[in-house]
């Protein structure tokens, strides 16, 4: 399922850098909203963007994921 793709692709921009595997998880007109950032990206250009700033902060990451909780 989605989830599944979303954190196998969060893995590799994690372990190998890929930002290209996070944008791909996008639709072309999506707008992507942070807790952190007060406007949205919009659009791939924006989106790979937030990733690429995103693992630029650290060195070394690699998420891990307690519960999957998915609903219509």
């Amino acid at each position: 399922g989605w989830v599944g793709r979303f954190t196998d692709a969060l893995h590799r921009l994690e372990t190998e850098g890929d930002i290209e595997a996070m944008v791909s998880q996008y639709a072309p007109d999506a707008t992507l909203w942070t807790p952190t950032q007060p406007e949205p990206h919009q659009g791939p250009d924006e989106i790979r963007q937030f990733w690429q700033r995103y693992r630029a902060q650290f060195d070394r990451i690699y998420s891990t994921f307690d519960r999957d909780i998915t609903t219509e």
